[in-house]
């Protein structure tokens, strides 16, 4: 009897911690983040990124042999025609038959220093891209002709399918963040739900640029006229102008030549200067000493010839003979100084 009472008491005391376990389990769930959803199953923020992961691991980037494939169509082509803007006129009409558009156009005529030029960028549906290539060909006569394609099956599809289950993640969360029952769980739903967006929003920016790339071919087309110099003007009017832009420019250039000449000149010209200095103080100390030698032998040679002119004997005056004739001494004229 005492046994049974005392088996009794054990199972009650198990029973009372049992009952006092479950509030504390259940607020322990509450106060780690966990969503309660309506129905008041409570789901933990781990289990939450499970559940959102668990579309993008399902979904495989893999392609069917028998998928449509993703080709992005470009070309390019030169055609020399004899009027450039009457081409581009023909060229975007030819476009906007076929279903596409001029993205871009440029225009260069005379005064340019070259001769007529003209750049387009033309949009046409990737079904038409052949046709669109060989009718702008026959607008004159085409070279530098290049096509491309490139398949871009895998990037569609795998963009596909991060964007299908960015898309059901983005779903899941708002159903989650229409059920939160706290505060902390609708602001730990939002920050989730804004960074899902905001990866969705760049996902399907780039699959629709793709798609578009796919979907629309791009041709650039380049015009020119002939010209009687190959690169060069195709008139007088135009050489004449070409001559007068040489000549501004070799005049710029003459300007930015003679700004960095301009220090090494004015360093020549002091080096030249002293150099001119020394030359000619030299040639006056030379001219000086050169005289100075020429009176020294002048006085030199008077004073020999002086001394000459004294040690020769005078002729000697001889008596006249008795019975000579007397010579009259002749009267001599004065001598003027």
């Amino acid at each position: 009897m005492q046994m049974k009472t005392a088996r009794n008491s054990r199972i009650a005391v198990f029973v009372a911690a049992a009952l006092l376990t479950l509030p504390l389990a259940a607020c322990s769930a509450q106060s780690s983040g966990g969503f309660s959803t309506r129905d008041g199953v409570a789901l933990d923020s781990a289990t939450v990124d499970m559940s959102l992961g668990s579309a993008e691991s399902q979904v495989s980037p893999i392609v069917a042999p028998d998928a449509t494939r993703s080709v992005i169509s470009t070309g390019d082509i030169t055609v020399e025609v004899s009027d450039t803007r009457a081409a581009v006129d023909t060229a975007t009409k030819l476009a906007e038959s076929l279903g596409g558009f001029v993205e871009s156009q440029s225009l260069g005529g005379p005064g340019s220093g070259s001769s007529d030029s003209a750049s387009l960028t033309i949009r046409v549906p990737a079904q038409k891209f052949d046709q669109a290539f060989e009718a702008l060909g026959e607008l004159g006569t085409p070279f530098n002709e290049n096509r491309s394609a490139t398949d871009v099956t895998a990037q569609h599809v795998d963009l596909q399918a991060r964007v299908e289950s960015l898309q059901t993640s983005v779903t899941r969360l708002t159903e989650l963040m229409e059920g939160a029952a706290t505060t902390s769980e609708l602001i730990e739903a939002e920050s989730a739900l804004s960074a899902r967006q905001a990866e969705l929003d760049s996902l399907t920016a780039q699959l629709e640029m793709l798609e578009g790339q796919v979907s629309e071919s791009t041709i650039w087309v380049n015009f020119t006229t002939k010209s009687a110099l190959p690169g060069g003007p195709a008139n007088f009017w135009e050489g004449l102008l070409a001559g007068l832009n040489s000549l501004t420019v070799a005049g710029a250039g003459a300007l930015v030549l003679l700004g960095v000449l301009l220090p090494w000149l004015v360093i020549v010209a002091i080096i030249t200067v002293v150099v001119v200095m020394l030359v000619r103080s030299s040639s006056r100390r030379k001219a000086r000493r050169r005289l100075a030698l020429d009176q020294t032998e002048a006085h030199t040679l008077a004073a020999g010839q002086a001394q000459q002119s004294y040690t020769q004997p005078q002729p000697s005056q001889q008596p006249a003979p008795v019975g000579a004739p007397q010579q009259e001494a002749t009267p001599q004229p004065p001598t003027t100084e």
